[in-house]
Order: C-alpha cells, then structure tokens, then sequence
C-alpha cells in the first residue's frame, strides 16, 4: 500500500522524507555572519556623529541621513528586489548581498578626505541596497533549513548576527576615531576603520561564496514538505491583496512596525540626545549601546525565540515584551532629566533587551498569522513598517529636540511605544503555521500507523 493516501484514497507521488540536515547550524552561521557584516555599517557614523560633523563638515541631517540612507533603500527597493529574489536562490541572494556590501566598502577607502562626504552617502547607500536582499531572509532561512520546533531559535540566530554587527559597529567607531579637535588623528581613525569594514566583508563574501548552500535535500517540516507542491509561487501583489485583507497582520505591521521603528529611530538620534545630557561620555555610550544591541540581538533573541519554539504563546510573549520595553523607556526619560549616568547606564542595557528582542518575534509572529504564504513576503513588507515608521520617528523628534526640547522629544517616542504596546492586545491567537505542522503530522502519523496495519 505504500504511496497510497488511506485518508483521500488515492494514489500520491512518493514525497521525499523529513530530514533535519546537520549541516543547517553552519548555513544559520554564515547567514548571521554576513548579515552582521552589513548590520555593522548601519549606525557607523551617527554613533560618532558629534566627531562626523565637525570632521566632514556638515550638519546633524546629513549624519543622520547616512543611517536613513538603508531604511530607505529598503522602502524604495524592497518590492523589484522581492522579485528579483523570487527567481533566484538563497545562496545567489547571499552572494549579491555580500558582494553589494564589499563594493560599498572598497568605495570608502577614498572617502578618508574631509571634501569627500558624498562618497561616504554613495557607499552607505549601495550597502543599504545590499541590505535589502537579506534582511527579511531570516525567517526564510529558518524555515527552510530547520524543524518546526527549531524554526524560531533559527531566526533569533539569524536575527542575532544582525544585532551582534551592529553592536561592533556602535562599540568600535568610538574607539578608532577619537573625538578630538585633530584632523590628523581623525583621518587616521577613519581610515583604521574602513580598513576594518572592507577586511570583514572580503571574508564574508568568500565564506558564502564557498559555504554557503540554499536548500537541504529534504525538507525538514511538514510545513516547508508542503510547499514542494509549488504554493510558493505566488506574486508580491496576490499577496499583498490578502494581507489587507488579513486584520491579525496589520496589526503585527502596526505594532512592531511602530516599536522597532523607535528602536531604530533611537540608533541614529542616540549621539545627540545622550551628549546633550552627558557631555564628554562619547566613548560611554558606545559601550552601552553595545551592551543594549547585544542584550536584546543575542539574550533576549535567543531567550523569547526559545520561548516561542517551546510554547507557541506568541501573543503572550508579544504582549509581555512590548509592555515591558515601553516601560523600560519611560524609566529611561526619568534617568536623562535627571541627568543620572549611572541609572542611564543601566537601564540602556534593559530596554535594549526587549526592544532587540522585538524583530525575531514580529517575524515569527507575521509568519504565524499570513501561513501558507512564504515567510519573505511577510517579512519584508513588515521590514518596510518599521523603516517608514523610523524615518518619520527621526525627522519628527529631531525637530522636536531643536524646536521645543529634549523632554518633548522622548514623551513622543512614550506616547508612540504606548501605542504599539495597546495594539498587541488586539492581535489574535489564530496561528496558521503551527496548526498546519500539528494537523500535517497528525495526517502523516495516521497514514503511517494505516499503512503498518495493512498488510
């Protein structure tokens, strides 16, 4: 009786088994690697951007714009480059990726000269565009390569590797260009630096080049066995259609987009709002943003992505993680007024705890609520949320710190990451995906324990 369907009675062409391929752990590895490699250029400049604008000459929108420049390459190229991605496979997305990025790179070797800022916006800018094609890939790369009971500690890894370059990134620009008043010393960090950005990117494009693989021989869920049968082949605008349609992901759009959008408005608008209260703790804050990206990108990350696999509570854990970082944040503003660096510093740690840990559950959580429609398509459109909402969030606080001051600024981000905290509740628990992998599983056991009984 083998290749018949007890349940439906007809014969089915033999379908590969569920495999969990070794070698998933060395893909996830090299994923966050060049991930982070990308990740790490993202807050470079406006981590320093007090030493930024007196080296270069020019003034806090054009710093902040080369932070801005990868949220809105995302914008502008997400949907021909989802595409584009539809036709190729994981390992070609990764090549271009990681060879967009070291392009970017090589072009700031030139760009150590004061007069040749515009280089700097033009290398940002073709790594923002390189960006595009891997960071919604996380859920994607789990989900392909691991078990339905693996799938969210693969995309907190994935995820990780983007927190953990970003961390580097924030730590080590501080300490390679010094805020000093000597254009020499400056140049020399700069130059130190940029070095260090095309070292890193070089090695990555050849790990992925070497490496890195798209898929396993067999899929490792039911889910993913699934799509063998060609549900992915579905465009950005089929899709799109149903996610307006889909009330449970606007409000995942809505929610994370709003809370991870300050997440990221923060990371281009910390430098100043810090040294407005700390003056001369340039160096400090590097440090604490480190220890913030790398609480939330790789504890909290690990630590909720476990939960999710374990329990697959993920509005339970949605609902806890956005109250308690709004939370976070409010004791935060108390801090800043009161000019307390010693409660600043401990409570930047926190925040970033939760806040880091935001991304992996909106992906997952996305993924949940849109099933069976591929995870990229979720993922990136919420990705576009979050960098809409960051941008808006800059622009309107850093008018808010000139035009009306410091305190007004933060109450708006409160008001914002309140909100967002409010929303969740309105998010349901119907979750598609890991019903389908019970209710398949269920099926495949069935049909299993007919088949054993049969003679």
């Amino acid at each position: 009786m083998d290749g018949y369907s007890e349940i439906e009675g007809t014969r089915n062409p033999k379908k590969p088994d569920i495999v969990l391929d070794s070698y998933r752990w060395v893909i996830v590895l090299i994923f966050a690697a060049f991930c982070g490699s990308n990740f790490f250029l993202f807050m470079q400049f406006t981590i320093i951007a007090n030493v930024t604008k007196r080296y270069y000459n020019i003034d806090s929108f054009m710093t902040d714009a080369t932070g801005l420049v990868f949220m809105g390459s995302y914008i502008l190229f997400f949907i021909p480059v989802g595409h584009f991605i539809q036709q190729k496979n994981l390992k070609e997305i990764a090549v271009i990726s990681s060879g967009l990025t070291a392009f970017g790179n090589f072009l700031k070797l030139f760009a150590v000269p004061p007069d040749r800022f515009y280089l700097i916006i033009i290398s940002q800018a073709i790594c923002g565009f390189a960006q595009v094609f891997m960071v919604s890939l996380p859920p994607k790369v789990a989900s392909t390569w691991f078990g339905a009971e693996e799938v969210s500690i693969a995309c907190a890894v994935g995820v990780m590797g983007c927190q953990i370059g970003l961390a580097l990134g924030c730590v080590l620009s501080p300490y390679l260009v010094p805020d000093t008043l000597n254009m020499h010393e400056i140049a020399y960090g700069f130059s130190a630096l940029f070095t260090i950005d095309n070292i890193v990117s070089i090695t990555i494009l050849i790990l992925v080049v070497l490496f890195f693989k798209s898929k396993p021989d067999s899929p490792p869920s039911q889910s993913q066995m699934d799509r063998l049968d060609g549900d992915d082949e579905v465009g950005y605008l089929e899709a799109f259609k149903v996610f307006m349609k889909n009330k449970d992901y606007m409000m995942v759009l809505t929610t994370f987009g709003i809370s991870y959008g300050v997440w990221n408005c923060l990371g281009i608008i910390v430098n100043e709002m810090f040294l407005h209260f700390f003056p001369g703790y340039g160096k400090n804050l590097g440090i604490l943003i480190l220890c913030g990206v790398v609480a939330g990108g790789v504890l909290g990350t690990v630590i909720f992505g476990y939960l999710l696999d374990k329990t697959h509570e993920f509005k339970g854990v949605a609902n806890f993680v956005l109250v308690a970082n709004f939370i976070s944040w409010v004791c935060l503003i108390v801090a800043f007024q009161a000019k307390s660096l010693l409660g600043t510093s401990l409570l930047i740690p926190v925040m970033g705890f939760f806040s880091g840990s935001l991304v992996v559950i909106g992906f997952e959580y996305a993924t949940e609520v849109t099933y069976p429609i591929p995870e990229y398509f979720s993922a990136s459109l919420l990705n576009a949320s979050i960098y809409i909402f960051a941008i808006v969030s800059v622009l309107v606080i850093e008018c808010a710190f000139k035009a009306i001051g410091f305190l007004t600024g933060q109450i708006i981000l409160a008001v914002l990451l309140l909100i967002a905290s409010a929303t969740s509740f309105l998010i349901s628990s119907d979750y598609k995906r890991t019903d389908a992998n019970l209710i398949n599983t269920e099926i495949t056991n069935y049909r299993s324990l007919m088949n054993d009984k049969l003679p």
